[in-house]
């Protein structure tokens, strides 16, 4: 108990124990409950469904949706990973049925909603009392305008307020819960309010729950217990429903209360650089979609968003847009818990589209457009008439590629990677190396994924991010494991140690030490403490090096004293194959029509696995794996090969000295060397930076044509001495018996 009151202010003490009090009074019954509204209208919305723009759905979208509904229709729920969840005829809103096991309708307060032994996974019942398919019967209705979907949705919402009596069970003991729910009805009123069926009366007994349940979230807040999206989805459901809902009391203080608590976390939980603060790929596509939403929605109030307040926003969608690859999905890394705030259309999984066109309109930046993927049909039912019209002239507005180009985002850590924005979207590559912290307060979306890498090709996952299976065990201790992640583990242990389910005993520390973009070579240079905690402590460093339309190099040090096993794992995405050649020195993953050649360093062991991932919560498939084994007793590095079949071809890795490498490929012969702070010497060239490479072509093998040097050091060749600073990237290029500079950064 002192250990988790140390370090905490005498405000959140206070508040904590106000609330406490508060807590043991509600239990006994000693506060009123809500106050009932008298008769109350429809509420009011700015995202409103528009016919014309509905009418355009390609047919396609128009059949999945209303399948969609047809299942809700029948009693079955796809939400999450799965298909088809079954909770019971008629509903049990306090089932998982995944486990089996079900909550009670105890005081919310003794509700023990994280322990699985007894109510099973919390977020696959959640998931459900979130009414987000309410939403999907209510857009079957306005396509068809058969009464048996919004009679559906009316039925088992009053079943819902009859079966969960304010502040009893599960679904009132998470106020962000409670946050998508009121927010869900919100939106679904306006959409249903001609269908027969929805009567004043039913609009009044929603109400009436609405406001017991907003009222609750008022009062339980995730000020101090989780604040992060919790906290800024409570203040968006207080935004939204005080704006939608005016005559209910207290509406201006709700109102105004969520306005100002989202402003003040738009800058605690983005980065200056634009990176969420939890180090997830989906939790800052998430954060990004509320704020957008909430922009939204405060415009037509008449409040005025603060400039830094914007602009905070705007970088946070310019970094999901850098994570976004040509199809608009997202490498999932960190927590995915799978939700949307108005899953409004059909998604494969990790895909952001609707935030992203959301994001582009509001911020009017065609950077932010992904254009063509179906993320877009969403602002027919959320824009104004003229949203989907003006989202295609912004993609077809000249622009900067801002969005769509490599961003360092140093505060967060996250470097991504890929080729020069001029290039067609068929030929990227597209790598996110995580350089950064290992989350933020109790880092609970974590994962053990330090210096983590994901490479997808020409569009097409090849290394991935295993995803996050579940929040219950086992799945959840072995997703956030680091041997299933694209890094490398020591001994078998994780580079930082899990305690419960969303808490850690130790966490690494991750340092960038440099990184830069030239429109010929990228590259990103980063190590982490998490394996010094050993008798004798071990450092990963890695390095991460890309020859534009050539191939790309990741060199991993590891600095020691005595023995230790090393694996690197490569996990290969959904549908790969993974092959090796004859002499087992060359390995291809191949998938889509997309080849990726991998050469690993001599002195591991290479061998391919199949192993589980997931690439939805709840669900897992199979999917081929590298893994590369060896025992090390000192400072040792090893260097591996990444290219692309269209580009340099099948290639081979060959030893030439300490830390120096010859690779062979279709274009040439090369010789690569990693002093990292160390000076090394080949072809009469001196460098003790991070890396260096000599490239030549196939007309002439044994001269080297260019030369590339990054990391901070000095470059000695010839009669020069050139210093570069910790982001140093040049590139020579030999003109007769001088090397003349291609450009530095």
């Amino acid at each position: 108990m002192i250990g988790k009151l140390r370090g905490r202010s005498i405000t959140e003490l206070t508040d904590r124990t106000l609330h406490a009090m508060r807590m043991v009074a509600d239990r006994r019954g000693w506060l009123a409950g809500a106050q009932s509204p008298s008769k109350v209208p429809l509420p009011w919305t700015p995202m409103q469904c528009d016919r014309k723009q509905t009418r355009e759905l390609p047919q396609e979208l128009r059949a999945s949706l209303i399948s969609r509904a047809d299942d809700v229709l029948e009693g079955r729920f796809p939400l999450l990973g799965h298909k088809a969840l079954h909770y019971g005829t008629p509903v049990d809103w306090q089932l998982d049925p995944v486990s089996g096991r079900r909550g009670h309708l105890d005081h919310w307060s003794r509700v023990p909603y994280l322990d699985a032994s007894q109510v099973g996974d919390h977020k696959v019942t959640w998931e459900l009392n979130r009414h987000q398919w309410s939403l999907w019967l209510a857009q079957a209705w306005w396509l068809t305008r058969d009464p048996r979907y919004a009679v559906c949705a009316a039925t088992l919402i009053e079943q819902w307020i009859g079966a969960n009596p304010p502040k009893r069970g599960m679904n009132w003991t998470s106020a962000l819960e409670l946050a998508f729910r009121t927010m869900a009805w919100t939106h679904l009123l306006p959409m249903v309010a001609d269908a027969p069926g929805i009567s004043g009366s039913f609009v009044q007994r929603v109400a009436t729950s609405l406001h017991s349940q907003v009222e609750h979230l008022e009062w339980n807040l995730s000020t101090w217990f989780s604040p992060n999206t919790h906290l800024t989805g409570e203040a968006l459901a207080l935004l939204v429903t005080g704006i939608a809902w005016p005559t209910l009391p207290g509406s201006t203080r709700r109102r105004d209360s969520g306005w100002r608590i989202l402003c003040e976390q738009a800058l605690v939980q983005h980065n200056p650089d634009g990176s969420y603060f939890e180090q997830t790929t989906w939790y800052q596509a998430y954060s990004v979609d509320f704020y957008v939403q909430a922009f939204t929605w405060a415009q037509h109030a008449g409040f005025e968003i603060p400039d830094g307040v914007w602009n905070r926003v705007h970088q946070a969608a310019l970094a999901l847009r850098a994570f976004a690859r040509p199809d608009g999905t997202i490498p999932l890394i960190g927590d995915d818990d799978g939700g949307h705030l108005l899953p409004l259309t059909t998604f494969a999984p990790a895909d952001v589209t609707d935030v992203l066109s959301r994001a582009a309109l509001c911020f009017r930046d065609p950077a932010l457009t992904v254009p063509g993927c179906a993320g877009r049909w969403t602002l027919a039912w959320t824009g104004d008439g003229d949203a989907l019209r003006r989202l295609t002239i912004l993609e077809q507005a000249p622009h900067s590629a801002t969005g769509r180009d490599s961003r360092l985002m140093r505060d967060g850590g996250w470097i991504v990677l890929r080729e020069a924005p001029t290039a067609a979207a068929a030929r990227d590559h597209h790598l996110v190396f995580d350089a950064g912290p290992h989350g933020s307060l109790s880092k609970g979306h974590a994962h053990a994924d330090a210096l983590g890498v994901c490479l997808a090709v020409h569009g097409v996952p090849i290394v991935i991010d295993p995803g996050t299976g579940a929040y219950v065990e086992p799945m959840r201790s072995r997703y956030r494991s680091t041997g299933v992640h694209a890094t490398v583990t020591v001994d078998g242990l994780d580079s930082s140690t899990q305690a419960t389910v969303f808490r850690w005993k130790t966490v690494a520390n991750t340092f960038l030490l440099g990184a830069a973009r030239t429109p010929r070579v990228s590259w990103a240079d980063a190590w982490h403490d998490g394996y010094e905690r050993l008798r004798d402590p071990v450092r990963h460093r890695r390095t991460i090096g890309r020859l534009v339309r050539r191939y790309w190099i990741m060199l991993d040090s590891l600095s020691c004293a005595a023995a230790h096993d090393i694996v690197m794992t490569l996990p290969g995405g959904a549908g790969t194959q993974v092959t090796h050649a004859p002499d087992g020195r060359l390995w291809s993953f191949a998938c889509d029509g997309v080849t990726l050649h991998a050469a690993i360093d001599h002195r591991l062991t290479v061998h391919a696995e199949v192993r589980d991932i997931s690439p939805a919560y709840g669900v897992e498939m199979a999917a081929p794996a590298l893994v590369a084994r060896a025992t090390i007793q000192a400072d040792t590095t090893f260097c591996t090969i990444l290219g692309s079949d269209d580009e340099c071809g099948p290639l081979t890795l060959e030893a030439g000295g300490v830390r120096q490498w010859r690779v062979s490929h279709r274009m040439g012969c090369d010789t690569l060397m990693a002093p990292l702070g160390a000076p090394l010497t080949i072809e009469h060239v001196t460098f003790d930076g991070a890396w260096l490479a000599l490239l030549t072509d196939g007309s002439v093998p044994a001269c080297p044509s260019h030369l590339v040097a990054c990391g901070a050091g000095t470059l000695v060749l010839e009669d020069r001495r050139i210093t570069l600073g910790a982001d140093g990237a040049i590139r020579l290029c030999r003109v007769g018996s001088r090397w003349v500079n291609e450009g530095a950064d």
